[in-house]
């Protein structure tokens, strides 16, 4: 058996081949329960080919195609997202123009009510203690401590004595 459909698809053609060429005399073929004649065998197997064909050129069309795709779709996705900015920016306040397009006007952010925005500061306030961060003054009040040894008995000290020699004076 063929192991590639390549390979398949060669063997399909000596079969229509060897068909035409060696059962010319051959009225009916009988096999797996059903019985052919030759013209019947040699149409099948031709419409496999032609089936086989056919999906291979639409295969190298459609990687063609998916790659032309993807080369230009990062460019084109960023001119529809420019041009829908300038849509928003040109024709936010006249809705019926946007809705030409497709767009909806963006929505204003609704004010928080004076319990949300406790509850933001609160939130904002705990987050910041978990990061243990702080602002530039409180840093500033932030000082290093040096670890100062414990004070122990001295060790017996030497003293260096340097002595100076005389210049000798030049004659």
């Amino acid at each position: 058996m063929a192991t590639s459909k390549t390979a398949l698809r060669a063997m399909v053609v000596f079969l229509i081949a060897g068909i035409a060429k060696q059962l010319q005399n051959v009225t009916q073929v009988a096999f797996k329960g059903n019985t052919y004649t030759p013209a019947q065998l040699t149409q099948l197997l031709q419409s496999w080919v032609d089936l086989y064909d056919e999906v291979t050129v639409a295969r190298t069309t459609y990687e063609a195609k998916l790659q032309a795709f993807t080369e230009q779709q990062p460019p084109l996705l960023a001119i529809i997202k420019g041009f829908r900015a300038y849509l928003q920016l040109h024709y936010s306040q006249e809705p019926t123009v946007l809705s030409a397009f497709g767009e909806t006007p963006t929505k204003a952010p609704s004010p928080l009510t004076p319990a949300e925005m406790v509850a933001k500061a609160a939130q904002g306030k705990a987050t910041r203690a978990a990061r243990h961060t702080m602002g530039p003054k409180a840093k500033l009040k932030i000082k290093g401590v040096v670890a100062v040894p414990a004070k122990s008995e001295p060790a017996e000290t030497t003293s260096l004595v340097v002595s100076t020699a005389p210049n000798p004076t030049k004659p």
